[in-house]
């Protein structure tokens, strides 16, 4: 769906748009109604989707789902300070390693139950049973009385204070019976490896709410709730319900090549696609604004290691080299992208936060070289004839390189990189895979090559490795994934885990002292190349600023520092009531 649009398409082929659209683009202008928001995100309508906040089929409306189940707080980029929403204040304690939260009294959810401390127990508890890595540095989490939550850390590090407050909490009335049962088995198996805790995380994800009980702002309309669209109506109960503006927020339903239309019609307000960049001009063209805030993150190349000769550091490492990132980005999305510079897993403008001059000068920043690649591939006796390398096993190096063929900047950066592969003698072919069906296939193992995402939207590179290396193996995800052994021999660095050091690369309260253990994982990944990132993205946001029934944009505002896609700018504008209706 976030494939490549032709601009000339016909509205009428959109299921569910086309009498919509089509009478936006014969005259009207802004948004249809003053009282509604218009975004959009490619939503899964149930049986397919669900709301089980557990489930890989969670319907959870992207960056929206903070204005339904809310998070504690959201992070302020460019004060380096937080928001608070469900918490109202959070301290560390040294003397006795605990990260403690105070949560906001007189919050109700939708169900007329009320929002208390046994909310957020049940959320991290359950969080237990499906391996959340903030139990990597939590071993025990209190209650003392209704609005007073305590982390015990056994490892402690200030990144729990992050993986606390980003985390949206779900209900104790529709988890809560399910979180008693982990409460039960802890007593007996402190780690949850039974066969009753893999019972119970099956019979976790197999849970089918009917609705989405909620204490947020807004709540699912389950009778606007279709193929097109998908409206959020106000919630009167919510605490914050006298703060946000909109009565309603209506959300088109469809990836890039769907919702394209929607834009150009000037029927959506907001939208966060990755659009190609003949669109993006076409969208200045029309008076719409672009916004570019960044997200630490982009597209990268993940191996499957089972599939020889992936597993060897020089074959990865000659086709970092083999690959121009300039060129890639370019190809992916223009002037909204740019080539990651460092090669280290995390976003290139965080790189001097965390290292050295010194370590910085020691990594390798594999400027593009096809002589260099051709002689790591040399290095491990492989050979070029007749314009294609052949393995030491006398294999042509043939393969398929998987991509979600809606993200039309994810499916530029890879039709780039297969066709420059190609080229230097190492035959890539692209398939497109829905965007729904892509990462299944990653975790299941049945793909040889894919571009998936690397890095992530958060203040400690920490979170970036995990995202890189964790979010596709077991035990984060089901199946065999990548095949990528975290114990890893690094040249000059001797046997290294991988796992133990994305662990360290958050572990400590001081910040400082993180930074020893991010400056070896840095310069092991550097080494080792486990994953490719190639570019760094951008925003090509259309904002109807101009003309629509909005107002409180303000995209010279630091809150357009905040990362896209964890701490959205505008998502944070309505909580706010700073962005609302003109009239």
């Amino acid at each position: 769906m976030r494939k490549k649009l032709y601009l000339a398409m016909s509205a009428s082929v959109l299921l569910g748009f086309s009498t919509s659209v089509t009478a936006m683009a014969q005259g009207s202008s802004g948004s249809a109604s003053s009282g509604v928001f218009y975004g959009g995100y490619p939503y899964q309508v149930p049986p397919t989707g669900n709301f089980n906040a557990y489930s890989t089929n969670f319907d959870s409306f992207g960056i929206y789902y903070d204005l339904l189940q809310q998070p504690l707080a959201k992070y302020l980029w460019a004060t380096q300070s937080w928001y608070s929403i469900l918490a109202t204040s959070w301290a560390f304690s040294k003397h006795d390693n605990t990260f403690t939260v105070h949560l906001r009294k007189g919050v109700k959810w939708s169900d007329g139950s009320t929002f208390t401390s046994k909310d957020v127990l049940d959320t991290f508890l359950l969080g237990k049973l499906m391996n959340w890595v903030v139990w990597s540095y939590v071993d025990k989490i209190t209650t003392e009385g209704p609005y007073t939550v305590v982390f015990h850390m056994n490892n402690p590090s200030i990144v729990v204070q992050e993986y606390v407050l980003h985390q949206n909490i779900f209900p104790a009335s529709t988890y809560g019976p399910l979180a008693a049962q982990v409460t039960s088995l802890l007593k007996t198996d402190p780690n949850l490896t039974s066969q009753k805790a893999k019972n119970l995380t099956v019979t976790l994800q197999q849970l089918s709410p009917k609705t989405m009980i909620v204490d947020g702002p807004y709540q699912v309309d389950m009778s606007k709730l279709a193929s097109a669209s998908a409206t959020l109506t106000r919630n009167p109960t919510a605490w914050d319900a006298k703060v946000v503006k909109f009565n309603s927020i209506v959300l088109w339903n469809g990836e890039t090549p769907t919702v394209t239309p929607v834009v150009l019609a000037k029927e959506m307000d907001y939208g966060t696609y990755g659009f190609p960049q003949a669109t993006a001009a076409q969208f200045k063209k029309i008076g719409l604004t672009i916004a570019s805030p960044p997200t630490h993150s982009g597209p990268a190349i993940l191996f499957n290691w089972k599939v020889y000769p992936f597993n060897l550091p020089q074959v990865r490492q000659a086709i970092t080299y083999a690959i121009n990132r300039k060129q890639n980005a370019t190809a992916a999305m223009g002037p909204y992208y740019s080539a990651v510079k460092y090669e280290v897993g995390f976003a290139d403008q965080q790189v001097t936060q965390w290292m050295t001059k010194s370590a910085i000068s020691k990594l390798n920043p594999y400027n593009y070289s096809p002589a260099k690649a051709a002689k790591l591939l040399e290095s491990v006796g492989f050979k070029k004839k007749g314009g294609e390398w052949y393995t030491n096993k006398g294999k042509p190096m043939s393969y398929e390189l998987i991509v979600p063929q809606e993200y039309a900047d994810w499916l530029g950066a890879a039709q780039d990189a297969a066709n420059q592969l190609t080229k230097f003698g190492i035959k890539v072919t692209v398939r497109g895979i829905t965007f729904t069906q892509e990462p299944i296939n990653i975790r299941q193992g049945q793909f040889q090559m894919a571009i998936n995402g690397w890095g992530a939207g958060d203040i400690f590179p920490h979170f970036a490795y995990v995202n890189d290396l964790e979010s596709f193996d077991p035990p984060l995800a089901q199946g065999p994934g990548m095949s990528m052994p975290l114990t890893q021999k690094v040249a000059g660095m001797g046997t290294v885990n991988l796992q133990q050091l994305i662990v360290q690369s958050g572990k400590g309260l001081d910040a400082a002292a993180m930074k020893k253990a991010v400056t070896k994982m840095a310069l092991a990944f550097n080494t080792n190349m486990p994953v490719i990132p190639l570019d760094q993205r951008f925003g090509d946001n259309p904002v109807l600023a101009k003309g629509g029934n909005i107002t409180g944009w303000n995209l010279k505002s630091s809150i357009w520092q905040n990362d896209l896609y964890s701490d959205n700018p505008v998502v944070i504008l309505i909580l706010q009531g700073k962005l609302r209706p003109t009239n």
